[in-house]
């Protein structure tokens, strides 16, 4: 028995294939920016009333994917720019997280910085913009 995850994965590479202009797309019934841009039937899920069902009968190989899969698609279509948002802001957060701040830095001296806030910050002195931004009483 082909295992819940291959068919998420073959489904998400037959969505990937066959990217339309938008003239092609609008043949279709489906209306996009007449951007020039061509988008695969993954990134139409984007669309009000585009549906796994009504890409089936635009794009026959897709008749292959099974209904239950094909609804989890649609929805991981659907938000697939939050997502792509929220791996963009987690790898950015990872990298300053671990970004190292200088040895010497006075606190006392930024003006950003509410009193409280230079106090702990020279009383920790936190190795990196991570550690400050984990520190009680200061602001991320």
């Amino acid at each position: 028995a082909e295992s819940r995850a291959r068919r998420l994965a073959h489904g998400r590479r037959l969505l990937g294939m066959g990217a339309m202009s938008p003239n092609e797309w609008r043949r279709h019934g489906i209306y996009v920016n007449s951007d020039g841009v061509v988008r695969t039937p993954m990134q139409m899920f984007r669309y009000p009333g585009v549906t796994f069902e009504r890409l089936q009968s635009i794009v026959p190989r897709l008749r292959r994917v099974r209904e239950d899969v094909g609804a989890m698609l649609e929805v991981e279509g659907v938000y697939q720019d939050f997502l792509d948002g929220q791996a963009r802001e987690a790898a950015a957060f990872r990298e300053e997280d671990g970004l190292a701040l200088p040895e010497g830095i006075d606190y006392r001296r930024m003006p950003g910085l509410a009193t409280e806030e230079r106090e702990r910050l020279s009383a920790t002195r936190p190795a990196t913009l991570g550690a400050a931004s984990r520190t009680e009483g200061v602001r991320p």
